[in-house]
């Protein structure tokens, strides 16, 4: 008789650009005869039961989307750019709800050992959602077989030979700046994120965890405590590293194909689908990047001019327009939203405001980047891409309609762009990111049977 396959039970942030990538893996899981039980925000209920898996909402204020979400914090910090902003992500929307995280989580598994005794549980996170670090830290409560992480933002965890996340700084392939990055590492960590560990810290206790380090900070924990942790990357758009944790491993982006296609395409599609003109594909993601102002339209202004190029402006949500009294340029062509992976290959730039997402997205289809955007992770995804040779940084949030022509002129006047975001492209392709993903619960599995049989 063939051994069960583990019940799955994921939790993520309740945002779009973390709960959808997590989605599209559960979505092939099932298609690979895995039951999946997908506990997230009630506003993505629809699309967590299109796939095939069993929705939970978190319970309590935990239930909350990316809209609403705002109204049950303080307000933000003005300054917008690097860690004041993260520091305050992190302590309020990773840290705060960690206990009703635990709590939702715990009532699965309690409900899986009442209905399915001795069925193996393994809880699959993004590297956000901190409400199985409890249970690995010692919490009172059920466990289950394991615990297996998902990276779909850049690595935030600290390096020795790294700079700390949220700088927006290069490595230094030197080596000379080591003693400088490790004396930032330490400030970033205890001063700038303390109040994410405080808080951290603070629910640890509440939910029963005795023995709490003092030198181990969260943004480190939620890469070292899970059993297995895949970088949902290739490691040619991450930083090098001599001490990565062991039981982390690179594992590609999402496959093309793996995301959800649209049902019908503009009527203007077959302009686009011609092959007589180059495509500069624009896009402000999908989050709360609704003040067209900030990169669209600079985007469109910028380029409605440039000899046999249109501009394709997606716009991230269904619905969107842009505002009334805007005059599109006659070589600019509008959807509210458009899947990449039909739009992505037909395009020669692609002009973001930095998303991890359209980053891999972009790279999985050889297509060269114009990034803006500094807010949140942004501008780390923006250097990483600098780095790799398949972008051009503008390193503001409101970019000039010049600064953008310049940049897509620059990248489509010289070919190391397109080489290198081909050679990326190449390596993305020899990854299997679903089987890597599946052969860690696999091993996750026989590593708790063998502890259990030792016991």
């Amino acid at each position: 008789m063939a051994t069960q396959k583990p019940l799955l039970v994921f939790g993520t942030t309740p945002i779009y650009g973390h709960t959808m990538p997590l989605r599209a893996i559960a979505k092939n899981l099932i298609q690979q005869g895995y039951e999946v039980i997908f506990m997230t925000g009630s506003h993505f209920q629809k699309e967590i039961e299109s796939v095939g898996a069993r929705f939970v909402p978190f319970q309590g204020k935990a239930d909350f989307s990316e809209i609403t979400g705002w109204g049950l914090v303080p307000p933000p910090p003005s300054e917008t750019r690097g860690t004041p902003l993260l520091e305050f992500i992190f302590k309020w929307f990773f840290a705060g709800f960690i206990v009703e995280h635990f709590n939702t989580l715990q009532s699965v598994l309690e409900e899986v050992e009442k209905n399915q005794k001795g069925r193996e549980v393994v809880v699959v996170t993004d590297q956000s959602w901190w409400g199985a670090l409890p249970t690995l830290m010692g919490a009172p409560g059920l466990k289950p077989a394991g615990v297996l992480g998902i990276g779909i933002i850049p690595i935030i965890g600290s390096g020795k030979d790294v700079p700390p996340f949220g700088l927006s700084m290069k490595p230094d392939p030197s080596g000379k700046s080591t003693d400088k990055f490790a004396a930032l590492t330490q400030e970033v960590l205890w001063t700038d994120y303390a109040g994410t560990q405080q808080e951290f810290v603070k629910h640890l206790t509440t939910l029963g965890v005795k023995d709490i380090k003092d030198d181990a900070h969260v943004i480190d924990l939620e890469y070292t405590l899970p059993d297995r942790f895949l970088q949902m990357c290739v490691p040619s758009i991450e930083w090098p590293r001599v001490d990565l944790p062991k039981n982390l491993q690179f594992a590609g982006s999402l496959p093309k194909g793996h995301r959800d296609v649209s049902p019908s395409l503009p009527e203007w599609w077959n302009d686009i689908s011609d092959g007589k003109n180059k495509i500069v594909a624009v896009s402000q993601g999908t989050l709360l990047s609704h003040d067209f102002t900030q990169l669209v339209i600079p985007a469109l202004d910028g380029l409605k001019d440039l000899p046999n190029t249109i501009v394709v402006a997606a716009l991230g949500r269904k619905g969107a327009t842009l505002p009334e009294d805007y005059e599109v340029p006659s070589n600019a062509r509008i959807g509210d939203f458009i899947p990449f992976d039909e739009l992505f290959p037909l395009s020669d730039v692609f002009v973001t405001n930095g998303g991890y997402g359209g980053l891999n997205h972009a790279l999985s289809h050889a297509l060269p980047m114009v990034f803006s955007g500094v807010q949140t992770d942004k501008p780390e995804n923006a250097v990483r891409a600098e780095w790799a040779g398949v972008a051009v940084n503008l390193d503001v949030e409101c970019p000039t309609p010049s600064a953008v022509r310049e940049a897509v002129e620059k990248i489509l006047e010289n070919p190391e762009y397109k080489q290198k975001a081909t050679m990326i492209q190449q390596e993305m392709e020899s990854c299997d990111p679903i089987g890597a993903i599946i052969q860690a619960i696999e091993e996750v599995v026989a590593d708790a049977r063998v502890k259990k049989s030792s016991a």
